[in-house]
Protein backbone atom coordinates (compact mmCIF):
# COMPACT_ATOMS: atom_id res chain seq x y z
CA UNK A 1 0.00 0.00 0.00
CA UNK A 2 2.78 2.78 1.09
CA UNK A 3 4.36 1.68 -2.29
CA UNK A 4 1.32 2.61 -4.08
CA UNK A 5 1.23 5.74 -2.77
CA UNK A 6 4.86 6.64 -3.44
CA UNK A 7 3.58 7.48 -6.66
CA UNK A 8 1.62 10.61 -5.55
CA UNK A 9 4.96 11.92 -4.54
CA UNK A 10 5.76 13.64 -7.95
CA UNK A 11 1.79 15.42 -7.42
CA UNK A 12 2.60 16.06 -4.07
CA UNK A 13 5.67 18.10 -4.20
CA UNK A 14 4.44 19.68 -8.06
CA UNK A 15 1.38 20.88 -5.61
CA UNK A 16 4.20 22.25 -2.80
CA UNK A 17 5.72 24.09 -5.45
CA UNK A 18 2.71 25.82 -6.64
CA UNK A 19 1.94 27.07 -3.11
CA UNK A 20 4.37 30.31 -3.51
CA UNK A 21 3.71 31.46 -6.69
CA UNK A 22 -0.03 30.96 -6.42
CA UNK A 23 0.01 32.95 -2.75
CA UNK A 24 2.07 35.92 -4.42
CA UNK A 25 -0.74 36.01 -7.62
CA UNK A 26 -3.65 35.52 -5.50
CA UNK A 27 -3.10 38.19 -3.08
CA UNK A 28 -3.51 35.30 0.60
CA UNK A 29 -6.64 34.50 -1.22
CA UNK A 30 -6.51 30.68 -0.04
CA UNK A 31 -7.21 28.80 -3.94
CA UNK A 32 -4.44 26.46 -2.65
CA UNK A 33 -7.25 24.23 -0.57
CA UNK A 34 -9.08 23.22 -3.87
CA UNK A 35 -5.54 21.57 -4.65
CA UNK A 36 -4.75 19.62 -1.78
CA UNK A 37 -8.48 18.60 0.02
CA UNK A 38 -10.12 16.84 -3.23
CA UNK A 39 -7.30 14.19 -3.71
CA UNK A 40 -7.24 13.44 -0.03
CA UNK A 41 -11.17 12.66 -0.50
CA UNK A 42 -10.49 10.96 -3.71
CA UNK A 43 -7.94 8.75 -2.19
CA UNK A 44 -9.83 8.28 0.63
CA UNK A 45 -12.64 6.80 -1.35
CA UNK A 46 -11.09 4.46 -3.48
CA UNK A 47 -8.27 3.14 -1.19
CA UNK A 48 -10.21 -0.27 -0.63
CA UNK A 49 -10.58 -1.12 -4.09
CA UNK A 50 -6.94 -1.63 -5.45
CA UNK A 51 -7.60 -1.55 -9.54
CA UNK A 52 -9.07 2.35 -9.46
CA UNK A 53 -6.55 3.35 -6.83
CA UNK A 54 -3.68 1.96 -8.79
CA UNK A 55 -5.26 3.89 -11.90
CA UNK A 56 -5.98 6.96 -9.94
CA UNK A 57 -2.09 7.12 -8.33
CA UNK A 58 -0.64 6.65 -11.34
CA UNK A 59 -2.85 9.68 -13.25
CA UNK A 60 -1.72 11.75 -10.28
CA UNK A 61 1.52 10.71 -10.61
CA UNK A 62 2.05 11.68 -14.19
CA UNK A 63 -0.09 14.98 -13.84
CA UNK A 64 2.82 15.73 -10.87
CA UNK A 65 5.77 14.60 -13.22
CA UNK A 66 4.34 16.75 -16.15
CA UNK A 67 4.53 20.33 -13.92
CA UNK A 68 6.83 22.67 -14.26
CA UNK A 69 9.22 23.97 -11.31
CA UNK A 70 8.10 26.96 -10.27
CA UNK A 71 9.01 27.50 -6.79
CA UNK A 72 12.18 29.43 -8.40
CA UNK A 73 9.68 31.60 -10.15
CA UNK A 74 7.04 32.70 -7.48
CA UNK A 75 8.48 35.96 -6.78
CA UNK A 76 9.84 37.16 -10.46
CA UNK A 77 6.65 37.54 -12.17
CA UNK A 78 4.44 39.32 -9.55
CA UNK A 79 3.07 41.64 -12.14
CA UNK A 80 3.61 39.37 -15.56
CA UNK A 81 0.15 39.29 -17.09
CA UNK A 82 1.31 36.14 -19.41
CA UNK A 83 2.89 34.48 -16.56
CA UNK A 84 -0.47 34.22 -14.26
CA UNK A 85 -2.43 33.40 -17.51
CA UNK A 86 -0.17 30.83 -17.93
CA UNK A 87 -0.29 29.59 -14.30
CA UNK A 88 -4.45 29.97 -13.96
CA UNK A 89 -4.29 27.44 -16.91
CA UNK A 90 -2.16 25.36 -14.74
CA UNK A 91 -4.29 25.21 -11.83
CA UNK A 92 -7.91 25.12 -13.89
CA UNK A 93 -6.49 21.66 -15.51
CA UNK A 94 -5.75 20.31 -11.83
CA UNK A 95 -9.00 21.54 -10.43
CA UNK A 96 -10.63 19.86 -13.72
CA UNK A 97 -8.89 16.81 -13.26
CA UNK A 98 -9.85 16.49 -9.57
CA UNK A 99 -13.40 17.35 -11.25
CA UNK A 100 -13.60 14.35 -12.88
CA UNK A 101 -12.21 12.05 -11.02
CA UNK A 102 -14.34 12.57 -7.95
CA UNK A 103 -17.88 12.52 -10.14
CA UNK A 104 -16.10 8.99 -10.65
CA UNK A 105 -16.24 7.56 -7.37
CA UNK A 106 -18.99 9.21 -5.69
CA UNK A 107 -21.71 7.43 -8.25
CA UNK A 108 -23.34 4.55 -6.53
CA UNK A 109 -21.56 1.23 -7.78
CA UNK A 110 -18.78 2.82 -8.69
CA UNK A 111 -16.24 0.17 -8.18
CA UNK A 112 -17.70 -2.18 -10.88
CA UNK A 113 -17.80 0.60 -13.55
CA UNK A 114 -15.20 2.24 -12.98
CA UNK A 115 -12.86 0.59 -15.28
CA UNK A 116 -15.53 1.43 -18.68
CA UNK A 117 -15.99 5.12 -16.87
CA UNK A 118 -11.97 5.30 -16.95
CA UNK A 119 -11.92 4.52 -20.43
CA UNK A 120 -13.92 6.96 -21.21
CA UNK A 121 -12.50 9.17 -19.08
CA UNK A 122 -8.86 8.33 -20.62
CA UNK A 123 -9.21 10.83 -23.24
CA UNK A 124 -10.15 13.46 -21.39
CA UNK A 125 -6.84 13.28 -19.18
CA UNK A 126 -4.63 12.50 -21.70
CA UNK A 127 -5.80 16.20 -23.13
CA UNK A 128 -5.48 17.68 -19.58
CA UNK A 129 -2.12 16.04 -19.52
CA UNK A 130 -1.20 17.59 -22.74
CA UNK A 131 -2.46 21.05 -21.94
CA UNK A 132 -0.23 20.80 -18.67
CA UNK A 133 2.93 19.77 -20.01
CA UNK A 134 2.42 22.54 -22.81
CA UNK A 135 1.60 25.22 -20.41
CA UNK A 136 4.26 24.23 -18.78
CA UNK A 137 6.82 24.16 -21.42
CA UNK A 138 5.42 27.83 -22.08
CA UNK A 139 6.13 28.82 -18.43
CA UNK A 140 9.77 27.59 -18.51
CA UNK A 141 10.13 29.24 -21.80
CA UNK A 142 8.81 32.50 -20.34
CA UNK A 143 11.13 32.36 -17.44
CA UNK A 144 14.07 31.80 -19.78
CA UNK A 145 12.86 34.86 -22.04
CA UNK A 146 12.68 37.25 -18.69
CA UNK A 147 16.25 35.95 -16.98
CA UNK A 148 17.60 36.69 -20.59
CA UNK A 149 16.01 40.32 -20.25
CA UNK A 150 17.11 40.29 -16.76
CA UNK A 151 20.92 39.33 -17.09
CA UNK A 152 21.05 42.36 -19.94
CA UNK A 153 19.69 45.08 -17.79
CA UNK A 154 21.98 43.67 -14.68
CA UNK A 155 25.06 43.75 -16.99
CA UNK A 156 23.89 47.16 -18.55
CA UNK A 157 23.51 48.15 -14.92
CA UNK A 158 26.98 47.22 -13.94
CA UNK A 159 28.55 48.90 -16.44
CA UNK A 160 26.60 52.07 -15.98
CA UNK A 161 27.94 52.05 -12.51
CA UNK A 162 31.59 50.89 -13.17
CA UNK A 163 31.40 53.98 -15.75
CA UNK A 164 30.14 56.14 -12.95
CA UNK A 165 32.56 54.86 -10.61
CA UNK A 166 35.57 55.24 -13.42
CA UNK A 167 34.44 59.15 -13.77
CA UNK A 168 34.50 59.82 -10.31
CA UNK A 169 37.67 58.56 -9.29
CA UNK A 170 38.85 60.77 -12.54
CA UNK A 171 37.87 64.02 -10.91
CA UNK A 172 38.76 63.19 -7.74
CA UNK A 173 42.77 62.47 -9.46
CA UNK A 174 41.95 65.67 -11.18
CA UNK A 175 41.33 67.49 -8.06
CA UNK A 176 44.20 65.85 -6.14
CA UNK A 177 46.89 66.54 -9.22
CA UNK A 178 45.07 70.54 -9.24
CA UNK A 179 45.53 70.85 -5.19
CA UNK A 180 48.96 69.76 -5.55
CA UNK A 181 50.24 71.79 -8.25
CA UNK A 182 48.21 75.14 -6.89
CA UNK A 183 50.59 77.73 -6.16
CA UNK A 184 49.04 80.13 -3.54
CA UNK A 185 48.92 83.88 -2.99
CA UNK A 186 51.29 83.62 -0.31
CA UNK A 187 53.72 81.72 -2.19
CA UNK A 188 53.59 84.00 -5.31
CA UNK A 189 54.12 86.75 -2.83
CA UNK A 190 57.32 85.50 -1.86
CA UNK A 191 58.28 84.60 -5.42
CA UNK A 192 57.71 88.05 -6.24
CA UNK A 193 60.13 89.74 -3.82
CA UNK A 194 62.62 87.72 -4.16
CA UNK A 195 62.56 88.19 -7.98
CA UNK A 196 62.48 91.72 -7.65
CA UNK A 197 65.67 91.63 -5.27
CA UNK A 198 67.81 89.91 -7.98
CA UNK A 199 70.20 92.26 -10.05
CA UNK A 200 70.24 92.87 -13.36
CA UNK A 201 71.43 90.47 -15.97
CA UNK A 202 71.23 87.29 -12.73
CA UNK A 203 71.23 83.99 -15.01
CA UNK A 204 71.27 85.30 -18.20
CA UNK A 205 74.34 83.34 -19.07
CA UNK A 206 71.79 80.28 -18.90
CA UNK A 207 69.78 81.44 -22.09
CA UNK A 208 73.07 81.93 -23.88
CA UNK A 209 73.53 78.67 -24.01
CA UNK A 210 72.61 77.48 -27.27
CA UNK A 211 71.42 74.22 -26.60
CA UNK A 212 68.87 75.90 -24.17
CA UNK A 213 68.10 78.48 -26.78
CA UNK A 214 66.85 75.29 -28.47
CA UNK A 215 65.02 74.01 -25.87
CA UNK A 216 63.36 77.34 -25.51
CA UNK A 217 62.09 77.20 -29.38
CA UNK A 218 58.75 75.76 -28.83
CA UNK A 219 57.94 73.86 -31.73
CA UNK A 220 60.96 73.85 -33.27
CA UNK A 221 63.80 73.16 -31.42
CA UNK A 222 64.76 70.18 -28.81
CA UNK A 223 62.12 69.14 -26.62
CA UNK A 224 64.11 68.08 -23.88
CA UNK A 225 66.62 69.54 -21.61
CA UNK A 226 69.01 67.64 -20.19
CA UNK A 227 70.93 69.26 -17.20
CA UNK A 228 73.60 67.37 -15.55
CA UNK A 229 76.59 67.59 -13.20
CA UNK A 230 77.83 66.34 -10.08
CA UNK A 231 75.91 66.75 -6.70
CA UNK A 232 75.89 70.13 -5.03
CA UNK A 233 76.71 71.50 -8.44
CA UNK A 234 73.36 73.83 -8.55
CA UNK A 235 71.57 72.21 -11.14
CA UNK A 236 68.59 73.34 -9.30
CA UNK A 237 69.17 76.94 -9.81
CA UNK A 238 69.14 77.62 -12.93
CA UNK A 239 65.90 75.77 -13.17
CA UNK A 240 64.70 78.38 -10.76
CA UNK A 241 65.06 81.24 -12.90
Amino acid sequence: MLRNFERLVPFLDAADRLTKPIDVLSNGVPFLPYIWAPLKLIVQISQDHMHALDEILSAYGRIGASLPRLSRYGNAFPDSHDFQQLLGHIYEDIIDFHCHAYRLVQKPGWAMLFSTCWGRFQHRYDSLLDSIAKTSELIDREAASYEIVQAREWRQKLLEEAQDREKKEEIHQREAVNKWLQVSDRNEEKLERLHNRCLDGTSQWVTASAQVRSWLQRGRGNPILWLHGKPGSGRLHPVSF
